[in-house]
């Protein structure tokens, strides 16, 4: 059975400098640099929103994520790209402080990311 690290919701509101972001107790020690998405303006002008998941492969040695995957789309381009772009550059600390029973060398983390215009 798959273990995962769970991240509460993400939350990018229509006021780009006050989205909001928390992370679960879990996984809010261990990040170390965790920045919320930008709403891309194009999309936000047009009151567009949309919620989705995405899953972050992080390497436990270093910290550093590997790769991003949109597990459920927010049914937008660019809010999926701005969310993966953004989740690519999040930080954990290393060493065994994200173990789970994943691939020997990597966690997986379960990123739900809300849009709401």
């Amino acid at each position: 059975m798959t273990r995962w690290l769970l991240v509460l919701l993400l939350s990018a509101s229509s006021a780009f400098g006050q989205a909001a972001a928390s992370l679960q107790t879990d996984v809010s020690r261990l990040a170390i640099y965790a920045p919320q998405p930008e709403y891309p303006v194009e999309v936000r002008q047009h009151h567009i929103g949309g919620s989705g998941y995405f899953v972050i492969r992080v390497n436990r040695a270093t910290g550093i994520v590997a790769t991003v995957e949109v597990r459920r789309s927010t049914g937008n381009k660019l809010l999926d790209s701005s969310a993966v772009e953004t989740l690519r550059h999040w930080r954990f600390k290393g060493g065994n402080a994200l173990s789970t029973r994943h691939e020997p060398n990597f966690s997986k983390i379960l990123v739900p990311v809300t849009f709401r215009p």
